[in-house]
């Protein structure tokens, strides 16, 4: 059996797990000596230890937070003003495979519980903490032994939907199953597995691309990855359109550029980025978002603090 061949029966296969389909192509890829691709094959297995820069865009997720306790009812969480700014409802899920499996088939629900970042969680338990005190202390019981039984215990989380995770495992089998379609192209199969020092040198030519968070591609020193240059379009303070020029560069869509255009001319000029208006904060999440889940086509090389950057730029600060 070619392996080339079996890999691609394999990803082609819905009944394959993920994990296994991985395993296969870990085996493929450190036989070819495709570094980047093992290595790639091996951090989804094992899980992302590292900073969020190295984690891939498709394992980003939005969900809904909540809060919850011992004795009470779940309650939603909104967050919002200038002092939540910096917080969000998206994660980036660092976990392994296998675990990302076992939540699919854990039980028959069709959301999934998860810790919020360690930032926004310290943030929520200290506002908690701080509705308990001011309650605490307008009943007058600061000092009494009581007081511990009257504070909430919530306990806030991120609810994902089941569906956000299915689509981390599709996004990695269709990049496996895309690369082994390449392979063959190239006249790369792998005869029971062996690969000749031709087919090796064959790899050269494959190009595969990994978008990641942190610099939107991931690639081997060999490979070849096509990319809209958008650095030859400069920002001007004060000057809206060539803002607009450069966010159109980087795929943002008329009407978001025009959403953003209303809220500029109705606030105050902020004299640091501390001082955005929540709209303005908001518009950055809601483009940020859009543009790492690639729900809309947006150029790869794309950090999650390009949007904020731009328009600093265009304030001058």
């Amino acid at each position: 059996m070619k392996a080339v061949i079996k890999l691609q029966q394999l990803a082609a296969n819905p009944d394959i797990k993920v994990s296994e389909l991985l395993n296969h192509a870990y085996l493929i890829s450190s036989k070819l000596d495709v570094k980047e691709f093992s290595d790639w094959c091996n951090k989804e297995l094992s899980g992302y230890i590292s900073n969020n820069e190295d984690i891939p865009n498709y394992r980003l997720v939005r969900g809904s937070i909540y809060a919850s306790a011992v004795d009470k009812a779940t309650i939603p969480v909104v967050i919002s003003g200038p002092e939540w700014a910096k917080y969000t409802d998206v994660k980036l899920i660092h976990d392994p495979i296998p675990k990302l499996e076992s939540w699919i088939y854990s039980d028959d629900k069709n959301f999934i519980n998860l810790r919020l970042d360690q930032g926004l969680e310290e943030r929520l338990l200290r506002f908690f903490d701080d509705q308990d005190n001011q309650l605490i202390q307008k009943m007058g019981m600061q000092n009494s032994p009581f007081s511990d039984n009257l504070r909430s215990g919530y306990q806030p989380f991120l609810s994902i939907s089941k569906t956000d995770i299915c689509n981390i495992l599709s996004s990695i089998r269709k990049i496996i199953l895309d690369w082994s379609i390449n392979l063959e192209k190239q006249g790369v199969t792998g005869e029971d597995y062996i690969f000749t020092d031709k087919e090796k040198q064959m790899t050269q030519n494959i190009n595969y691309h990994i978008a990641n968070v942190g610099n939107m591609a991931n690639h081997n020193e060999n490979s070849t990855i096509n990319q809209k240059s958008t650095n030859t379009v400069q920002v001007i303070k004060g000057d809206f359109n060539s803002l607009a020029t450069k966010l159109k560069t980087y795929g943002v869509e008329e009407s978001d550029i025009q959403d953003l255009q209303k809220i500029i001319d109705v606030t105050p000029t902020p004299l640091s980025p501390t001082e955005y208006s929540a709209d303005v904060n908001s518009w950055i999440g809601k483009i940020t978002v859009k543009a790492l889940s690639e729900s809309w086509q947006v150029t790869k090389d794309i950090g999650v603090a390009v949007f904020a950057e731009l328009i600093k730029t265009y304030y001058g600060i």
